[in-house]
């Protein structure tokens, strides 16, 4: 017989272990803002408009009117981001007249692990608008924190973790990477579904991914290396260009809206996330009717950015510098020095589209977007910093 002192310390291994185990994270429960908007035999339609993370495939759900509950169910399927179909597993709703009363508590499983993604990234041949990579690299970091080794496969490469350090992490026990030199071609092989999940320089991504159901899942992640910044030049610059240069500037707005397709953020958005300590002034500022532009000739995009910025701007107007500033911009102190020696007013954080299967976004939001992003170390080269 097992001495109880023994037994008890056999217990806390055995609890200990189980609580390492991948999936035996406590489940999370929570009402959602969503409807039922019709009702089976033995299945639910609910519809969760402007919240595509209400509601996931497997969630389990408990429906309560009243205050009681009186029916449970499973996700079974999520179309369009917006309406989910539910298998009933206990009681039913046929007999509520006023569906609208329901309320929905959801009880998200835990993650499976899971085994492979394949991921799309841009190649060093495919600059964006603002910037090259002359140079791409997986950062050491990556290797380190995920207890990866990499193994080249000719235009891709993977990355395997070792079994001793797959443990909870987000990551997959693989993680295979295909760079590609046209953007059109990562979103061929997303459709063709070659790729799990693709990574696209700011403006990059088609209206048809952005729009089609499929895909649209409004992931982003922070472009880490850089930012776009601005100089006033010459006299006519104003005493203090933090009040006159703001990207709400109808000409500025409109080049993130219009060549962007919105993927860049406003830095007064941004800097939340990049340093508390770097300020940027919030009142709304005077500026000039107009501005005429001159676009640093390093970035890949001038012609096409500086033909749009200056297409209705008068040969006299006051000259404003535009310029790609390569500065970590987690870094409060590299980057406040970065903006003061150049005398710079950061306009916009960049945003990189990431696109997934809907199934699974809940494993790249673990991992985190800008996880994502961030995974390769961009080198512009010499003369581009």
């Amino acid at each position: 017989m097992i001495e109880p002192a023994r037994a008890r310390a056999y217990q806390a291994a055995l609890l200990l272990f189980l609580a390492c185990l991948p999936g035996t994270a406590v489940a999370e429960l929570r009402e959602v803002r969503a409807k039922v908007v019709w009702v089976g035999d033995d299945h639910v339609y609910i519809a969760f408009p402007g919240d595509s993370t209400a509601v996931r495939a497997e969630d389990r759900l408990t429906f309560v009117h009243r205050g009681k509950p009186i029916a449970t169910g499973e996700v079974a399927a999520v179309h369009a981001g917006e309406l989910a179909v539910a298998t009933l597993t206990s009681g039913s709703l046929r007999k509520i007249k006023r569906l609208d009363r329901l309320r929905i508590r959801s009880e998200r499983r835990a993650l499976r692990p899971l085994r492979l993604l394949r991921v799309g990234y841009p190649s060093r041949q495919r600059p964006g608008l603002l910037f090259s990579c002359e140079r791409m690299a997986v950062r050491h970091g990556f290797l380190r924190e995920t207890g990866g080794a990499l193994v080249p496969l000719g235009d891709a490469y993977g990355v395997v973790r070792d079994s001793l350090a797959a443990d909870r992490s987000p990551w997959p026990d693989t993680l295979l990477v295909r760079l590609f030199d046209e953007a059109t071609d990562e979103e061929i092989a997303l459709e063709r579904g070659e790729l799990d999940a693709g990574v696209f320089w700011p403006g990059e991504l088609s209206p048809h991914l952005r729009d089609d159901p499929r895909w649209r899942n409004d992931l982003y992640g922070l472009w880490a290396s850089g930012l776009v910044a601005a100089i006033w030049d010459g006299s006519e610059s104003p005493g203090d260009s933090t009040t006159a240069l703001r990207p709400q500037r109808p000409d500025l707005a409109a080049l993130n809206r219009l060549l962007f397709r919105g993927d860049l953020t406003p830095w007064s958005v941004a800097e939340r996330a990049a340093s508390d300590s770097l300020s940027v002034p919030e009142e709304t500022p005077v500026w000039p009717d107009s501005a005429r532009y001159a676009v640093d000739p390093r970035m890949p995009g001038h012609d096409a950015l500086e033909r749009f910025l200056n297409r209705r701007t008068a040969p006299d107007a006051p000259l404003v510098r535009l310029l790609y500033l390569e500065v970590p911009v987690r870094e409060p102190v590299a980057l406040r020095r970065a903006l003061g020696d150049r005398g710079a007013t950061p306009l916009f954080a960049l945003r990189c589209p990431v696109v997934c299967r809907p199934e699974l976004r809940p494993y790249l939001e673990a991992i985190g977007p800008d996880a994502l992003v961030d995974l390769h170390d961009c080198s512009p080269g010499e003369g581009r910093r």
